[in-house]
């Protein structure tokens, strides 16, 4: 067995060994803050949770706030908590798999939006969600997506045109399309970084109120703006998302640590996740962008049906979540809208080991 393949059998066979092994020595000499009885439903979700996170570029996150939300009226900081905890580990694993299974990913976006998500984490935790209401909160995170979707679904129409007059690129052969792709992060304008930066600053700030975000802002800018293909900007959403959450995680601990809830749920996940999310990055492998674009519309329409059908709705909570979904169309439009105008490639990122076709914008779902 060659030593990649050496590799590749720790990351996704002695990891999830090594962390089954611990967390059943916990169960069995730690007592516990909350029965098993009272947390293993969550277990059951983030079984689908983790699997979702390894397979789009939402993270764990976007499952667990609004079921532990929502369906267990937990309150949003634990589930916040819990995202951040419950990624480190199960994202941490699928970007085990991604990287040591050389799945192309856009360095550039590690490059830039990593450090500035952990400062956008860090901004938010200590100055923005102390002051937002919980219902707030879930309202913001599913009109958000919600949002998302729509423009993601209208960006991707606009530039199947465009898309269609660079096909004949594919051809090239790999060694001279990823020389032409480095060839282009080398040129890379100031702008394409500065997009990548803004991104992961606000991507943490929104990480630091519902545990997740950092990963589909940077995904959106990724995809609508700089025209990288979702192929790629998943698999980077997702190894983006698990340096945020575990930074998120240490800034937490940092700061009094999460709520002993928070470490009951987590506990009780930790064997789930571990398998769940490693399993979701492998299932993505060789998909067409029509195919992860679908599945990241289903999980963001069951959030937002989810949240009409169980919040409370008020008549301020509806008009925080309108002008919410307002607002994060304009944004997201406004940051596609030179995809739609000019026939853009993907400058200012470096994807290792992709194919020159696989770096283009959007297809149509």
């Amino acid at each position: 067995m060659s030593s990649a393949a050496h590799v590749r059998l720790r990351a996704q066979i002695v990891w999830p060994l090594l962390v089954g092994a611990v967390w059943l020595g916990w169960a069995l000499a730690v007592p516990r803050d909350l029965p098993l009885h009272e947390t293993w439903p969550l277990g059951v979700a983030m079984l689908l949770g983790s699997f979702v996170a390894g397979a789009t570029s939402e993270g764990g996150g976007a499952i667990a706030f609004p079921v532990m939300t929502l369906l267990f009226a937990i309150p949003p900081m634990i589930a916040r908590d819990f995202g951040l905890m419950c990624q480190t580990v199960g994202m941490g694993a699928a970007a085990l798999v991604i990287l040591t299974r050389r799945t192309p990913i856009a360095t550039d976006a590690l490059r830039w939006a990593a450090p500035a998500g952990i400062v956008g984490l860090a901004f938010g935790l200590r100055f923005v969600a102390p002051h937002l209401s919980g219902p707030a909160v879930k309202i913001f995170f599913c009109s958000l997506w919600a949002a998302f979707a729509l423009a993601h679904v209208r960006a991707s129409r606009h530039s199947r045109a465009a898309r269609a007059e660079r096909d004949d690129h594919t051809a090239r052969t790999d060694h001279a399309a990823r020389a032409d792709l480095a060839d282009h992060a080398e040129r890379a304008p100031t702008t394409s970084r500065s997009w990548l930066a803004v991104a992961g600053l606000l991507g943490g700030v929104v990480s630091s109120l519902v545990g997740t975000g950092l990963d589909i802002v940077v995904f959106s800018v990724l995809v609508l703006r700089l025209g990288v293909s979702e192929t790629v900007a998943t698999p980077t959403s997702v190894v983006l998302m698990a340096i945020g959450s575990a930074f998120g995680f240490a800034l937490r601990a940092l700061d009094g640590g999460p709520a002993p809830d928070a470490w009951a749920y987590w506990w009780t996940c930790v064997p789930v996740v571990v398998v769940g999310a490693p399993l979701g990055a492998r299932f993505i492998e060789g998909r067409g962008r029509v195919f992860l674009s679908r599945l990241l519309y289903v999980s963001i329409v069951g959030q937002l049906v989810g949240a009409l059908v169980l919040l409370p709705l008020t008549p301020m909570l509806v008009l925080f979540g309108l002008a919410t979904f307002v607002a994060g169309v304009g944004v997201f439009l406004g940051v596609a809208r030179p995809l739609q105008v000019a026939d853009m490639q993907a400058v200012g990122v470096q994807a290792v080991g992709v194919r020159a076709g696989d770096a283009r914008g959007p297809e149509a779902p």
